[in-house]
């Protein structure tokens, strides 16, 4: 069985997917079969999908994390992803371009005003209300 692992229109998917390799957050969605992983790139790959697995994981900082080359663990990543292994978790670049944040509604000033007490707060006010 034989599969390219790294493919001529590895560059350009990547060159896509910039954005959410290095702002979004990424997790794995499967193990990939490291036998058709090039023998040396088999142990960045299984680092990476071993943090991926742990926990999801903002792109930018996977090589600060496993101490990598900024380029090879990216561009294991797009392999990864454009392999179906990993995939991007954050929905504004789940389509590759990033999307504008949801406007929030403007909330009445009265309902800004109100106030959040914290708990000991609370119990100071209850304590020094006469009963």
């Amino acid at each position: 069985m034989s599969v390219n692992w790294i493919t001529p229109n590895n560059q350009e998917f990547s060159h896509a997917r910039k954005d959410a390799m290095q702002y979004g957050l990424l997790k794995l969605a499967s193990w990939p079969n490291l036998n058709v992983v090039p023998e040396e790139r088999q142990a960045l790959v299984a680092r990476i999908c071993a943090l991926l697995s742990r926990k999801p994981s903002a792109g930018r900082l996977i090589p600060l994390v496993l101490a990598a080359r900024e380029s090879e663990v990216f561009e294991n990543i797009g392999s990864l992803m454009q392999h179906g292994h990993v995939v991007v978790a954050s929905p504004q670049f789940a389509h590759g371009e990033p999307q504008a944040a949801p406007q929030l509604a403007v909330k009445p000033a009265a309902a800004a005003h109100v106030e959040r007490r914290s708990l000991v707060a609370k119990l100071w006010a209850r304590l020094t209300t006469p009963a």
